[in-house]
């Protein structure tokens, strides 16, 4: 069965498989983008905010 896999599911496969730090840089930032941290423009922050919708 196939399934989908998160950036924190990724993180710790990599971690697994090569250690703790792997890649920290790039899944950092991809962490921050799955929570919404990654875009600083004003107009945007909005789009990530959770307003519990």
């Amino acid at each position: 069965m196939y399934g989908f896999a998160d950036v924190y599911e990724v993180r710790a496969f990599l971690e697994l498989k090569h250690g703790k730090g792997y890649e920290k840089d790039v899944l950092d930032r991809m962490e921050a983008s799955a929570k919404g941290k990654s875009c600083s423009t004003p107009f945007a922050k909005d789009l990530y905010i959770d307003n519990g919708i």
